[in-house]
């Protein structure tokens, strides 16, 4: 008797039957996702690459045009000499000017004098003679009737101009004891004068005493 049936389909032998593979998969779709994301990631990193690398270019070209500017613009800081200035030279006539200088000193500041004698040994006296004038008359017959003046020293601060230090010596005034005067002259025509300013400035502190 024959194993199969008329009729009746043959029964395959187990592991022959199934269908064929399928050509399309979950494996194969998740891989080609894959790789699509990562071909992008790649350009996205190219592409911030390239802006860092434009940028960088940038900067290089604005840093070097900057420098260039610079260099233009500078302006170079000058050097000052750092040697003394010259001592003043004294006058060629020295010793006869510093004795003009003493002469103009002791007329000027003395209490004796009249103020005519005194108006030749100053300079610009037409301004002085207002300010002196009362201290001469006051120092005739005050406290100060007896004043002299000391030259102590004599500075030339060029050919034409001096600075005199001196004391008054004879007066009975303690204010006026120990202090120390100075005046700045400078030559005359005829001789040396003390300036207006220092007869000025000394009438104004010796009315406190005299």
């Amino acid at each position: 008797m024959s194993v199969f049936s008329v009729g009746a389909s043959p029964t395959p032998p187990a592991g022959d039957a199934g269908a064929p593979p399928p050509t399309h998969g979950p494996g194969r779709t998740g891989l080609r996702v894959s790789w699509w994301v990562v071909v992008g990631v790649l350009l996205v990193v190219w592409a911030l690459v390239s802006q860092v690398v434009t940028l960088r270019n940038r900067t290089n070209a604005l840093t070097t045009q900057v420098a260039a500017l610079e260099s233009r613009i500078a302006v170079p800081v000058p050097v000052l000499p750092t040697t003394p200035p010259a001592a003043p030279v004294p006058p060629v006539d020295a010793e006869a000017a510093r004795r003009s200088v003493v002469e103009a000193v002791g007329v000027v500041f003395a209490a004796a004098p009249t103020l005519e004698q005194r108006l030749p040994f100053v300079n610009g006296s037409t301004a002085a003679a207002p300010e002196f004038a009362p201290l001469v008359e006051a120092a005739s017959r005050g406290p100060c009737a007896g004043a002299t003046p000391v030259v102590t020293d004599v500075r030339f601060t060029s050919d034409d101009t001096a600075r005199a230090e001196f004391r008054v010596d004879g007066t009975t005034v303690p204010a006026a004891q120990g202090y120390r005067f100075s005046a700045d002259l400078v030559r005359g025509v005829e001789r040396w004068q003390v300036t207006a300013a220092s007869v000025v400035t000394f009438a104004q502190l010796a009315q406190s005493f005299c």
